[in-house]
């Protein structure tokens, strides 16, 4: 590992809620990449179908991830902010 970076590969929670707060007992594990509506069955009358895989695409979900910011990153706060701030969600 470089300094100053940390893996996230491994470590993520995902919940089907849009609850943001909602229990760590509703999160399980899984890896990335990860994809909640595999686990839904298909629907060959979905609108657009053939581009989302037949699979329904009306739910939210959320994901998780905890991590302890290396030392050397003091005062880059905004820097961090500003990268996650950025970030788009996908429904």
């Amino acid at each position: 590992m470089e300094t100053g970076r940390i893996l996230i590969n491994e470590g993520w929670k995902f919940a089907l809620t849009d609850d943001i707060n909602a229990p760590e007992s509703a999160f399980e594990s899984v890896f990335l990449p990860h994809d909640w509506q595999i686990r839904n069955p298909q629907d060959m009358n979905m609108p657009d179908g053939t581009c989302q895989g037949f699979f329904p695409r009306n739910q939210v979900g959320v994901y998780r991830y905890y991590f302890t910011a290396h030392e050397e990153w003091n005062g880059n706060y905004d820097r961090v902010k500003e990268t996650l701030r950025t970030q788009k969600v996908i429904q």
